[in-house]
């Protein structure tokens, strides 16, 4: 099952998250608290409502009463990492967050970090918005039809060893750390761009300045 999730960082562009959300057709919508008004915003009604609905309207809330699963204001979990569990629990073979990547770095780094909770039951999750696409990988990887793109990489190991082809900075068996910033911001040159590493998980990043 396709997953999608609307967390509760800003949204810049309405007109980009509708079009995400209709391009990637997802059988099931999850509303990360304040994400149920972004959604409300774009027309369109989640599946389910997580959170501790400390962020939205008394009329979201009646709106959503028979689909709320309703959190602890205090507890050992953010809202959207409950969230990402219930999907992959329920199926999910592919999972998109949106309004995860905010000003709250705080919440923005949490986001990224449970992307492993995804990987480890081998399910492709991506966070997203208007400028970012953020994927960790488990294995080498290839990018496509993406001449121009900015890309970034980083080690989420200790001394992966990355291989770049396809890029303006190419890198050959490089041994990359989780301190080492030599992988941010590359472009890709080729039709086919390869991504090949071996020790570790690897972040990737497709952005976009604004």
């Amino acid at each position: 099952m396709k997953y999608l999730l609307i967390s509760g960082a800003e949204v810049e562009d309405y007109k980009f998250l509708k079009s995400e959300v209709e391009k990637y057709e997802p059988d099931f919508i999850i509303a990360v608290d304040r994400g149920a008004d972004h959604l409300n915003k774009i027309g369109i009604k989640a599946d389910l409502l997580i959170g501790d609905l400390d962020s939205i309207s008394d009329d979201l809330k009646a709106m959503y009463k028979d689909k709320i699963l309703k959190l602890k204001v205090e507890k050992d979990n953010t809202d959207t990492a409950v969230a990402l569990d219930y999907a992959i629990k329920n199926n999910a073979d592919e999972i998109r967050i949106y309004a995860s990547v905010g000003s709250r770095f705080d919440h923005t780094l949490g986001n990224v970090l449970i992307l492993k909770r995804a990987l480890n039951s081998n399910i492709k999750c991506k966070l997203i918005n208007e400028q970012n696409e953020i994927e960790l990988h488990s294995k080498s990887f290839i990018f496509e039809n993406m001449i121009g793109s900015t890309t970034s990489f980083f080690a989420m190991d200790e001394d992966v060893i990355i291989t770049l082809k396809g890029f303006h900075y190419p890198l050959n068996e490089y041994r990359l750390n989780k301190y080492d910033p030599i992988a941010i911001s590359n472009k890709v040159e080729k039709e086919r761009a390869e991504v090949l590493f071996s020790g570790g998980n690897v972040l990737s990043v497709i952005a976009k300045d604004k």
